[in-house]
């Protein structure tokens, strides 16, 4: 449906725009496009439309940008919330009605599965959206800067570091607007600085909402190792914030001097009220602190998080790999006799335990690198495995491992199905069949897609 081979004709000169007529689209949602040997790459424009679009980037192999003009809409194109249409990348299929990017993220998974599925008559293939389009994020990752002379909250364009301003970005919960929009006027009101080119100030501000409590957490960075006196008017923001949002269980202010754009790097500078806000999914609650990682969606969280438990079952022992704090693992625990967790952060393993042992479950989180853990294979022996490994997947040692492994049952959560492609086959061809997989769309209005894969051991182990 959405093609993204293009043919290659000779270059052409080009000016600061380009016209355009969309031929499809990217695996990142951006409207594809042939310009001489170059691909166009533009975001919110849709397969047919005819565009006029500024160019934000060049590379050796594509023109990257935004539209200017839209000349001719396509049929698929529908109204929105958004006022940052053609301004923010942040959400490339914007304006794509929900059954065209249904079908652009169902031929995404099937492109994945595609290979591999025509040699399995039995795999199950399902797809579910289990939130609306606007209005699910419960985390907020936003850059301090100014924009014509005023600060502002934004993201930053795709490709580039150019900041726009997206206050008001309908695909937060609102009381993650409501709390941005206030913190923006506070800085402004007191005269912050923020941090420019080499000017230091603020930088980042990182905002969690809980479904469970209402409660937020809202984690501010600067490069200005000064403001961490308790006299300096950013204090000041910090109490004035807490004092006026009931909502806002805690403010902690981290000091960032790293080069990138790491928003939760460095170390604590100050907190006023709470350090942490207590969230829930299946039943199950989770202290989440200024770094913790927990889902951006958690409606949908919890759908993709029953169909792991649906498909790893029930029995004697369970091997959990890439655990985090244990929102997946106290469900499994239900289900199994013993299960172990494998987490690389410390604070999430230690709060894991903690949480199992009030719980009086047989549950034993430890700290260790999932990619590595051949020797735990073999020692606790479990027939079923269940890994959330990051974008990157599960890797090369990791799946050899587990080949190796007694595992006979094998649960695979991907947040980026393109490390599919390259985990499936060392899994298939060392003795694992494709049974089922299901696509839960976490992440409406982009390209992003989560999958849940089952595989069953084919060929025993000695």
């Amino acid at each position: 449906m959405y093609p993204g081979g293009l043919g290659r004709r000779k270059d052409v000169e080009v000016s600061d725009s380009l016209r355009v007529t969309i031929e499809g689209l990217d695996a990142d949602g951006r409207g594809v496009a042939e310009v001489g040997r170059r691909s166009a790459l533009v975001s919110q424009a849709y397969p047919g439309e005819e565009v006029v679009f500024a160019i934000d980037r060049k590379t050796r192999g594509t023109f990257q940008g935004r539209v200017k003009r839209l000349i001719t809409p396509s049929e698929d194109r529908v109204d929105h919330p958004c006022p940052h249409e053609f301004t923010c990348t942040g959400c490339p299929l914007l304006a794509l009605s929900p059954e065209a990017e249904e079908g652009f993220k169902i031929d995404k998974l099937q492109d994945v599965f595609g290979e591999v599925a025509h040699e399995h008559d039995s795999v199950e293939f399902d797809y579910v959206v289990p939130t609306e389009s606007f209005g699910y994020r419960h985390y907020a990752k936003q850059v301090f800067g100014v924009e014509r002379g005023r600060v502002v909250l934004g993201s930053f364009v795709a490709g580039t570091h150019d900041l726009v301003d997206n206050e008001g970005c309908p695909v937060l919960v609102e009381p993650l607007q409501d709390l941005l929009s206030e913190l923006v006027d506070e800085v402004r009101a007191l005269g912050l600085r923020v941090h420019v080119g080499e000017e230091q100030g603020l930088r980042f501000a990182v905002a969690r909402a809980s479904r469970f409590s209402g409660e937020v957490l809202l984690v501010l960075s600067t490069s200005d190792p000064r403001h961490g006196e308790p006299s300096r008017p950013l204090r000041k923001l910090m109490d004035q914030m807490v004092d006026k949002i009931p909502i806002l269980a805690g403010v902690v202010l981290l000091l960032n001097q790293d080069s990138g754009h790491s928003l939760l790097a460095g170390e604590v500078l100050a907190e006023v009220g709470a350090s942490a806000i207590t969230e829930a999914l299946l039943g199950h609650e989770y202290s989440i602190g200024p770094r913790s990682f927990f889902q951006v969606n958690p409606v949908s969280a919890e759908t993709l998080f029953e169909v792991a438990l649906a498909f790893a079952g029930e029995g004697s022992r369970c091997l959990e790999l890439f655990a985090g704090v244990g929102a997946l693992t106290f469900g499994l625990a239900a289900n199994f006799e013993e299960v172990r967790a494998v987490e690389l952060v410390p604070e999430a393993v230690s709060a894991l335990n903690r949480r199992a042992q009030e719980l009086g479950l047989n549950v034993e989180g430890s700290v260790g690198d999932a990619t590595d853990v051949a020797s735990l294979l073999a020692e606790f022996d479990a027939p079923v495995c269940v890994a959330d490994p990051p974008r990157r997947g599960l890797g090369e040692a990791l799946c050899a491992q587990l080949v190796e492994s007694r595992v006979e049952r094998l649960v695979l959560l991907s947040c980026e199905p393109n490390s599919l492609r390259r985990d499936l086959p060392i899994l298939i061809e060392g003795g694992f069949r494709l049974r089922e997989v299901c696509g839960v769309d976490q992440f409406p209005r982009t390209a992003h897609i989560e999958t849940v894969t089952l595989l069953e051991r084919t060929v025993e182990r000695d």
